[in-house]
C-alpha cells in the first residue's frame, strides 16, 4: 500500500471512529432528551476536538516520524470529519426518517420559537416556517450536516492543526 493510500485509509478509520462516538451521543439525546438541547452541540464539539487532535497526533507520530506541517495536519483534520460527517449524514437520515419521524416537526417548532424571541415580525415568521416546511426534510438534515461536520473540521482544524504541527531540528538529516 502506498503512503497516500494509507493517509486516506487512515483518516477514514478516525471518521469511523469519531462518526461512532457522534452518532452515540445524538442517539443517546434522541431516545433520554432532545437533540436541539445545547449540552449535546458542546458534546459534539468536545467529541471533534478530542477525535482530531488524537487523529493528526498520532498521525504524525506513526507514519511520519513526528514531523507534520501545518497543511498536511489541517487537511488530516477536515478529511477525519469529512469521513464521519458521511455516516453521520446517514444516521441523521435514517433518525428522522424511522427513529424519530417527528424531529422535522419539532426542528421546525424550535426554528419558529426561535424567530418570535429574536422578534421577527410575525407575517415574515409566517413566512419564513411556509418555506421552512417545504424544503425542510430527513434529506436535508442528512445533507446539512454533511457540510456542518466537514466545516466544524476546518474550525477545529485550524487551531488544533496550529498546536500540533513540528517541523525538522534544524539540524536533522531527515
Amino acid at each position: 500500500m502506498n503512503e497516500t493510500q494509507i493517509y486516506y485509509r487512515y483518516t477514514m478509520i478516525m471518521g469511523a471512529y469519531t462518526a461512532g462516538a457522534f452518532i452515540l451521543n445524538t442517539l443517546l439525546y434522541l431516545l433520554f432528551s432532545s437533540i436541539f438541547e445545547p449540552g449535546m452541540q458542546l458534546i459534539n464539539y468536545f467529541i471533534a476536538t478530542i477525535f482530531i487532535f488524537i487523529g493528526v497526533t498520532n498521525y504524525r507520530e506513526q507514519h511520519l516520524n513526528g514531523i507534520i506541517s501545518f497543511g498536511i495536519a489541517l487537511k488530516t483534520s477536515v478529511l477525519i470529519l469529512f469521513w464521519s460527517s458521511i455516516a453521520f449524514a446517514v444516521f441523521m437520515y435514517i433518525a428522522a426518517r424511522f427513529i424519530q419521524p417527528n424531529l422535522t416537526s419539532q426542528y421546525l417548532q424550535m426554528l419558529e420559537e426561535s424567530l418570535i424571541k429574536a422578534g421577527t415580525p410575525a407575517d415574515q415568521v409566517d413566512s419564513l416556517m411556509d418555506v421552512y416546511t417545504m424544503v425542510l426534510t430527513p434529506f436535508t438534515i442528512a445533507f446539512a450536516e454533511l457540510f456542518n461536520k466537514t466545516f466544524l473540521g476546518l474550525i477545529m482544524g485550524l487551531a488544533i492543526a496550529f498546536f500540533v504541527k513540528r517541523k525538522p531540528a534544524e539540524n536533522s538529516t531527515i
